[in-house]
């Protein structure tokens, strides 16, 4: 809790920062901390395993985590769908003109 000091003429002169604020303000930062090690470690963790990890939301709608092999393996996957799109669509306009050509 902040605590104004005033002189006799009433001018501020200092503020106190009682010790329970300074207590919480150090509680939160260690907890903040600890919070932020703990998600580190199990991070490390999934990306270590094997296996094809994700965590996901309460709705599995958005990926929460995802394995870091996953990762790279689902952004290659989507490269190599971007990829072969872009040449069938490029084949269809071939075949398209070839066939045009022939009338």
């Amino acid at each position: 809790m902040l605590r104004p000091i005033s002189d006799p003429g009433g001018r501020l002169t200092s503020v106190v920062l009682t010790l329970t604020v300074i207590t919480d303000l150090i509680g939160e930062k260690s907890t903040q901390k600890q919070i932020f090690l703990a998600k580190r470690e199990w991070e490390t963790t999934v990306d270590a395993l094997p296996d094809i990890v994700t965590i996901q939301d309460e709705n599995l709608h958005q990926f929460v985590h995802v394995a870091r092999d996953v990762a790279q393996y689902l952004r290659n996957a989507l490269e190599k769908n971007r990829l072969m799109a872009a040449i069938e669509q490029v084949s269809e306009s071939v075949v398209i003109a070839d066939s045009k050509a022939e009338i």
